[in-house]
């Protein structure tokens, strides 16, 4: 770094926990020139309220400033007009979320001054940066609704000023396979996870062994496509072949209400047992799935004695990840004395709500972790272990818990709503806390069918160096860049060049 470069980014965080934390971490270590000014993951209210003075007062005046970039959290227009040596400084506003659509249960309940923050912000910024499609989307469509909650005197024509600073760069989610390369080789065990390369996902599944009830690799059948690597010779070995994919397709019929997706099951008839793999089109018509939409799945039905399938819920311990809906499929079935194993972690705070205390007594025979993993080795030898993901959310934008899941090799469960259609395929989807219990049933009932599976999710996408799309009204910004390194690179320096 020259001299020249020291100072001229400045990165304000006032929620310095979680996804926020990871940003500007990743930020500060490929960006030059970086000064951080944080507080600490607390009382998010107060620091969206307060903040901006307390930053007022803190940072250092310098003339070496030419980039400012902040999380929505932060009030961007109080900090301006606080620091007038700040007004001349390019400044970019990274949206992890928005206020405008957060889940009340009464529009009485909703606090007008978080989005009307947020809407300040934005005018004041240079660039505005969203973490996802759905995100930028929502909040654009809903800042003129937002702004007749007013009584009288209501501005005008906010969209217009603010769309063509918006563009759209994914999360830069952290790889749990390069984290730790030393960690990485003591949890890929026999009785762990092996990794498949696709090039367009991140496929994994586990490795067969005796315990878990799969077959030897000689009595792998692999469904890609329309191909079959090894087909089953006897008509005995097609019927249970048969069995193992109709149970699929039933779990896969659960997430949709009409048949988007369906497996053919050969008849003991069909030349050579081959399976095809299809979906239907817009138009009705069936079609191929590409080779790497891939399920894996055992010859026979799992006969021995099979451990339990483990499931984790990886969320922060607040009502908009709805834990409530979770913690009920969990003890029914827990009621209907289905085996399973329960990792519920995540970020917690000083008030959680009562789900939690009252859930943990309940299933406290089926728990393996319960809290927040203070080492992230901790956190990502969870994931690697554990085999079905879990989100309940009524508030995400990009779920970096989830896609941290899917590249551990758990098989994502989301809920249909939100950003989840933007990144998950519709296998992964349910519709209501009654397609959720079923999908779970389903996979106490045979846990190799998730264990089997490949996953589905370009993963990769999300990753720091990898190539990703962004979508913008501003032509400078509507490119594809080699990384993402790069591309936070030239928004930099776009507008130190500016200053």
């Amino acid at each position: 770094m020259t001299e020249n470069e020291k100072g001229r980014v400045l990165l304000i965080e006032p929620f310095y926990g979680g996804s926020h934390k990871q940003l500007i971490d990743i930020l500060k270590e490929h960006i030059n020139g970086c000064v951080l000014h944080t507080l600490p993951a607390k009382k998010w209210h107060w620091r969206a309220r307060t903040s901006a003075l307390y930053f007022s007062q803190t940072i250092p005046k310098s003339d070496t400033y030419r980039v400012l970039l902040t999380s929505s959290v932060l009030n961007l227009a109080e900090l301006v007009a606080l620091r007038a040596d700040l007004a001349g400084v390019r400044k970019i506003l990274y949206f992890h979320e928005n206020q405008l659509v957060y889940p009340v249960r009464k529009q009485q309940e909703r606090d007008f001054q978080y989005g009307y923050n947020q809407i300040l912000s934005c005018l004041v910024a240079d660039r505005i940066v969203f973490n996802s499609q759905y995100n930028m989307d929502s909040f654009l469509s809903n800042v003129a609704p937002y702004m007749k909650l007013i009584p009288d005197h209501r501005p005008t024509g906010l969209v217009e000023l603010i769309q063509p600073k918006c563009c759209v760069i994914h999360f830069p989610v952290s790889n749990p396979f390069s984290f730790t390369e030393k960690n990485r080789a003591q949890y890929l065990n026999p009785e762990q996870k092996t990794i498949h390369s696709s090039s367009s996902t991140c496929a994994i599944s586990r490795i067969p062994q005796t315990g878990d009830g799969c077959c030897s690799e000689s009595r792998k059948l692999e469904c890609c496509g329309n191909t079959t690597a090894n087909t089953c010779n006897s008509s005995e070995e097609q019927s249970d072949s048969a069995y193992s994919l109709y149970a699929h397709s039933q779990m896969l019929a659960l997430h949709t209400q009409s048949d988007l997706y369906t497996l053919s099951v050969p008849s003991s008839d069909s030349p050579s047992g081959v399976i095809e793999s299809s979906s239907k089109g817009e138009a009705g018509r069936d079609i191929v799935r590409p080779s790497h939409d891939c399920i894996k799945l055992d010859c026979k039905p799992n006969t021995g004695e099979e451990k339990p399938i483990h499931i984790v819920w990886p969320h922060r311990w607040e009502h908009d990840k709805n834990p409530d809906c979770f913690l009920r499929v969990m003890t029914q079935l827990h009621k209907e004395n289905f085996r399973f194993h329960l990792s519920v972690i995540g970020e917690q705070y000083e008030k959680n709500p009562e789900i939690f205390d009252i859930s943990k007594d309940v299933l406290k025979d089926h728990i393996i972790a319960w809290g927040f993993q203070h080492s992230k080795d901790d956190y990502y030898k969870l994931l690697f272990e554990a085999d079905v993901a879990v989100s309940t959310a009524v508030h995400e934008f990009f779920g970096v818990a989830m896609l941290e899941a899917a590249q551990s090799g758990c098989y994502p469960v989301c809920p249909n709503r939100l950003v989840y259609p933007e990144i998950f395929p519709k296998c992964y989807l349910y519709n209501t806390e009654v397609q959720l219990y079923k999908m779970l049933r389903r996979f106490c009932k045979h846990p190799h069918v998730a264990r089997q599976h490949i996953i589905q999710v370009d993963t990769k996408r999300f990753t720091w160096r990898n190539s990703i799309t962004v979508r913008s009204k501003d032509k400078t910004f509507r490119v594809i860049m080699s990384q993402m390194t790069g591309l936070w690179k030239m928004v930099f320096q776009q507008h130190q060049e500016v200053s």
